[in-house]
C-alpha cells in the first residue's frame, strides 16, 4: 500500500485472475467483480463479432472472385487481380 501526500492512502486494485480464491473478497468486492466481468464479457463478444464480420466479408469477396473466375473459365490458381482484369478485356 502506498501512502500519498498528506497521509492519504491509495490502494492499488489487483487484477482478477481466473480461478482465484474468492473467499477473501467482501460482498461489495464480489458485486464489483461481477460487474467488471460482465463488462469484459461484453468487450470480448464485441471483438469476436467484429472479427466474425470481417471474416464473413472476406469470405464473401473470395466467393465473388471465385464465381467471377468460374464464369470466365479461369482456374483457381488464376484468381489474381491482373488475371481477372485480363480476362475481362
Amino acid at each position: 500500500m502506498w501512502h500519498g501526500p498528506r497521509g492519504s492512502r491509495t490502494e492499488e486494485k489487483k487484477a482478477y485472475e481466473l480461478g482465484q480464491d474468492l473467499s477473501k473478497l467482501s460482498v461489495g468486492e464480489l458485486a464489483e467483480l461481477v460487474e467488471t466481468l460482465k463488462a469484459e464479457i461484453a468487450r470480448v463478444e464485441a471483438a469476436r463479432a467484429a472479427k466474425q464480420s470481417s471474416l464473413s466479408a472476406a469470405d464473401a469477396r473470395l466467393q465473388a472472385l471465385t464465381n467471377l473466375a468460374n464464369s470466365l473459365s479461369l482456374g483457381k490458381s488464376d484468381l489474381s487481380v491482373n488475371s481477372l482484369l485480363g480476362a475481362l478485356r
